[in-house]
C-alpha cells in the first residue's frame, strides 16, 4: 500500500489545519485520508475512511503507521485522539495503547519500536 501527499478537497471530515499535512491512500476503490503535525518526536494523526476502506481498515492503519515511521525519521511515536467510541477497537487491534482519559475522548500511543 502506498500513500501520497493530498491536497484535495473532499476531507471527508479529516480533522485538520495549516499545520498538518494530509495524506491519502493510492488505491481506486478505497479512500482513506491521514493528517499529521509533528509534536516534538512524536506525530498526532487523524485518520478518515470511506465504507470500502473498513473492509481492510486495520491492514489500511497499519500501513499507514509504517509510512509514517519510515517517512518521517524524526518520529517515534504516533499519538491518535479518540473521538468516536467505534474508533477505540480499531487502534487497540493496530498496536495503540491507552494513556489518558481526557473530556475529548482517550489518547492513545503507538511506538516506533513496538512489534506489529
Amino acid at each position: 500500500m502506498d500513500f501520497v501527499q493530498y491536497n484535495g478537497n473532499d476531507l471527508m471530515g479529516l480533522p485538520t489545519n495549516k499545520n498538518h499535512l494530509n495524506f491519502k491512500l493510492i488505491d481506486s476503490e478505497c479512500k482513506f485520508l491521514f493528517s499529521i503535525t509533528r509534536q516534538g518526536n512524536a506525530a498526532s494523526c487523524h485518520f478518515a475512511a470511506n465504507k470500502k476502506s473498513m473492509k481492510n481498515i486495520i491492514e489500511i492503519i497499519k500501513n499507514a503507521i509504517k509510512f509514517i515511521f519510515d517517512y518521517f525519521e524524526w518520529c517515534t511515536m504516533i499519538i491518535a485522539k479518540i473521538k468516536l467510541k467505534k474508533i477505540e477497537k480499531i487502534v487497540k487491534d493496530c498496536g495503540f495503547k491507552k494513556i489518558l482519559n481526557t473530556d475529548q475522548g482517550p489518547i492513545y500511543i503507538r511506538i516506533k519500536e513496538w512489534d506489529f
